[in-house]
């Protein structure tokens, strides 16, 4: 596998580009060197992702109802005939967690696909991808979202299930992140009344009143879960799902609504989660035994993650106390995590606090979105980039089927499947997405995202994605395709 992999162009740049790169941005800071240009990441998506993603016989029957799992070709597992490998070897070695799912079809697997093809379109412009998310979309409005604002984990055999009471906030977060996604691109109404339906009624089930302390996993006891456990995953998921993109784009009546969770979750996850000495977040707080290292979700992943959120939240709400402190631990975060011999990132610390080096693809796109929107503030974030971009696109990714392996254990050997219950399209999309605007600016030039707004906002209200940008130019283009909307091609500078 690793043979077949092809080193980047943009590793072989000539000596004036190199001397480019390392010239002082628009905010006066050095930049980060070898960091790849627009094309480099526009083939990435075409060539690396998309032509896994879209295999004609993995759009769903309905188009839309995207399968959750997949062989390593793309085409979508059958479980009524004998499964091929990998899943035959996965049932062979009792990976149950996997093969005893296949007849399950997963609600937040449909929304990241779909937030997959928003993003396909956000950096290209094609229609074709635009209508593969609204597809995805629709089928979750109709199909999973409710009438009170619940909306199910998965179909088993074609059925929704489980019963409401046994429905993780994990899975109701993650269930949002492609209908958010093309209400960003969009501003469809309906959309954005389905979410807020939505959101109103995750607070008051899984929070349970305004004054909320905490947020419950689920409602009642089911198997060996706890409806009362405090997972990091319960309470920091929701927000890079949908709300730290929603929460700037919304009515100022709502917006405030929304602030005010957005503080008392940051200051949640600050407070309980957050272990100083360690610099980690723990993953359960209502179990002594999983507060230490190589504890449950214990990771790099999760820790990064939740000090972007916190990051990103302290932009949105103004407060430079947690703006600092979360570029600071995530700048140390860094710092621990990069394996320098690999020129990628580890796994998470184990026990004696040794980092383990599995190098897992959701932790490196964590780490590697993390570093690349700090580096747009501080030349310290930029500092791992070259390194781990091409890690990613040496290593991680499949040049001969598309998408991103799993990853990889201590020994090197390829980890589980490209497409499962657990995982999908959104971190590879996302990784896409960020590295190409934050390298755009850090490259000092402009960066072109494409919408398609019936109305076009107010410009205050139009972002490149979770950042801030100055338009500089709309172009609006017509299609032939669309009927009361149009595609907008809009260029911004300055992004941070």
């Amino acid at each position: 596998m690793q043979e077949q992999m092809m080193i980047p162009n943009w590793r072989f740049v000539s000596l004036t580009v190199l001397l480019c790169t390392i010239i002082c941005c628009d905010s006066g800071k050095r930049k980060p060197a070898d960091l790849p240009p627009a094309e480099q990441w526009i083939d990435h998506l075409n060539q690396d992702l998309l032509t896994f993603w879209t295999h004609p016989d993995g759009l769903g029957d309905p188009v839309g109802n995207f399968p959750t799992f997949r062989y390593d070709d793309g085409k979508p597992v059958d479980p009524l005939v004998p499964l091929a490998e990998p899943y035959l070897t996965l049932a062979d070695k009792g990976q149950t967690w996997i093969t005893g799912n296949l007849n399950k079809n997963y609600v937040r697997m449909i929304s990241r696909q779909a937030y997959a093809f928003g993003v396909a379109f956000h950096m290209t412009g094609e229609v074709y991808y635009l209508k593969l998310a609204k597809a995805g979309v629709d089928f979750l409005l109709k199909n999973a979202f409710e009438p009170s604002g619940a909306i199910v984990s998965w179909f088993e055999d074609g059925k929704p299930g489980p019963n409401l009471e046994h429905r993780t906030s994990q899975d109701m977060a993650f269930a949002l992140v492609g209908p958010s996604f093309y209400y960003y691109l969009t501003r469809d109404p309906l959309v954005l009344d389905r979410i807020i339906k939505a959101k109103q009624y995750f607070f008051n089930t899984y929070g349970g009143a305004d004054n909320w302390s905490a947020l419950k996993w689920m409602m009642e006891n089911y198997g060996n879960q706890k409806a009362d456990a405090l997972y990091l995953s319960g309470h920091l998921d929701l927000l890079p799902s949908y709300m730290l993109l929603m929460t700037p784009l919304l009515e100022e009546n709502e917006k405030t609504i929304w602030i005010v969770d957005l503080k008392k979750l940051a200051n949640l996850l600050k407070q309980r989660f957050y272990d100083q000495e360690m610099n980690v977040f723990w993953g359960q707080i209502d179990d002594p035994q999983q507060l230490k290292l190589g504890g449950y979700h214990v990771d790099f992943g999760y820790t990064s993650r939740a000090f972007r959120t916190l990051l990103l939240i302290g932009r949105i709400t103004a407060d430079e106390d947690l703006i600092k402190f979360s570029e600071e631990g995530a700048l140390n975060l860094l710092e621990s995590a990069f394996l320098s011999d690999q020129g990628a990132w580890g796994e998470k610390f184990a026990e004696d606090g040794s980092v383990v080096r599995r190098n897992l693809w959701w932790t490196a796109a964590e780490l590697d979105v993390t570093a690349a929107i700090l580096a747009l503030q501080d030349d310290r974030g930029g500092e791992f980039l070259a390194s781990t971009y091409a890690f990613w696109f040496n290593q991680l990714v499949d040049k001969e089927n598309g998408s991103v392996w799993w990853g990889f254990d201590e020994s090197g050997n390829s980890l589980v499947t490209k497409a499962n219950l657990w995982k999908s399209a959104f971190h590879e999309f996302e990784h896409a997405l960020v590295g190409y605007i934050t390298s755009q600016s850090l490259n000092t030039q402009t960066v072109i995202l494409y919408y398609a707004f019936e109305n076009i906002p107010e410009k205050e209200k139009i972002q490149p994605y979770l950042l801030r940008g100055t338009i500089k130019d709309i172009k609006v283009l017509d299609h032939p395709e669309l009927q009361k909307r149009q595609i907008q091609q809009i260029t911004f500078s300055q992004v941070r």
